[in-house]
């Protein structure tokens, strides 16, 4: 089965689709947590990049990496104790 330029069009635009509903989903779950700490204008604007220079593979790809290293960072823990009778370290 041979594919016109219509149906290529087509389906680059439902990938694309696709993928930037999963990765602005999965980088609101990420801010929502308070792991980002970008604005909303710099994160569309580099996935619309990525989309134009690479294509939804790539942003597939950075979206990925970049809700990794958000997950990945540690962030300190905040003591829940008040009373200070028990210390509770920060991880470092």
């Amino acid at each position: 089965m041979f594919f016109g330029r219509r149906e290529i069009e087509e389906e680059f635009f439902y990938t694309s689709a696709a993928v930037l509903s999963w990765a602005l989903l999965s980088i609101y779950d990420i801010k929502k947590g308070g792991r980002v700490k970008q604005s909303w204008l710099v994160i569309l604007m580099a996935l619309a990049s990525g989309l134009v220079a690479g294509g939804p593979g790539a942003v597939l790809v950075g979206a990925w990496a970049f809700r990794e290293e958000a997950l990945a960072r540690r962030w300190p823990r905040k003591s829940t104790i008040t009373n200070g009778s028990a210390d509770m370290k920060s991880e470092k």
